[in-house]
C-alpha cells in the first residue's frame, strides 16, 4: 500500500493521496500547500461549460503554480505566473467532462491559499439557477435576497425570466435598486 507522504502539520483537509472532488462554485480560503507536495483536485462540468479557476497564495508573493489536466495526466492549461495569484479560463467538452486541477510550489515553497471555480457567463442561460452573470467580470454570482426594487414585474432578475411587453411603444413604472435586476 502507499503511504501518504508526512504532512507538514499545517495541511488542510483536503490532503489525500487521491484528488479531492470538486464543483463548479468550490471556493474555499483556508488551503495549505506543504512544500515538496502537490495539491490535487478532481473537477467535473457540463458540456461547453467554461469556467475560471483562480489560484491565491497567502500572502501573494508565495510563489504558487496552477495547472489542468486529463485524467491521464496530460496538461491541458498551465499558469505559472511569478506570483501566487493564478487563473485559468477552461472550456468543458463533450470528449473531456472531468479534468485535475494541480496546486503546487516553485521549489520547495509552503502557503497558505484561496482556491476557487466559478462558471464563466456571457448571460444569465450559462449560469445555475439561484445565480446570475455579472457581465462585467464574467462570472455567475449568488443572486442575494432582494429586499428592494420589488415591482409587479418580479420573478424578472434573470435574463430567462424576463416581463414580455405586449404594446410599444409602452410606459412601464417600476423600481430597482442596488441589488435588484430588471429584465
Amino acid at each position: 500500500a502507499m503511504q501518504a507522504p508526512e504532512s507538514c502539520m499545517d495541511e488542510d483537509d483536503l490532503y489525500a493521496l487521491t484528488p479531492s472532488a470538486i464543483e463548479v462554485g468550490f471556493s474555499r480560503n483556508d488551503l495549505f500547500l506543504c512544500p515538496d507536495t502537490t495539491d490535487t483536485f478532481e473537477l467535473t462540468g457540463e458540456p461547453d461549460q467554461e469556467v475560471l479557476i483562480k489560484l491565491l497564495a497567502d500572502p501573494v508573493q508565495n510563489d504558487l503554480d496552477l495547472t489542468v489536466l486529463d485524467t491521464e495526466g496530460n496538461i491541458l492549461e498551465n499558469s505559472t505566473e511569478e506570483t501566487g495569484e493564478e487563473r485559468i479560463v477552461f472550456r468543458f467538452s463533450e470528449a473531456m467532462l472531468t479534468v485535475r486541477i494541480e496546486v503546487t510550489g516553485y521549489r520547495d515553497i509552503e502557503s497558505a491559499y484561496y482556491l476557487g471555480v466559478t462558471s464563466r457567463c456571457s448571460s444569465d442561460r450559462d449560469c445555475p439557477d439561484g445565480t446570475r452573470c455579472i457581465r462585467e467580470v464574467g462570472t455567475c454570482e449568488a443572486e442575494g435576497v432582494v429586499e428592494c426594487g420589488l415591482d409587479e414585474f418580479e420573478p424578472n432578475n434573470r435574463e430567462n425570466e424576463a416581463s414580455v411587453v405586449d404594446e410599444l411603444p409602452a410606459n412601464i413604472e417600476a423600481n430597482l435598486c442596488k441589488d435588484d435586476v430588471d429584465w
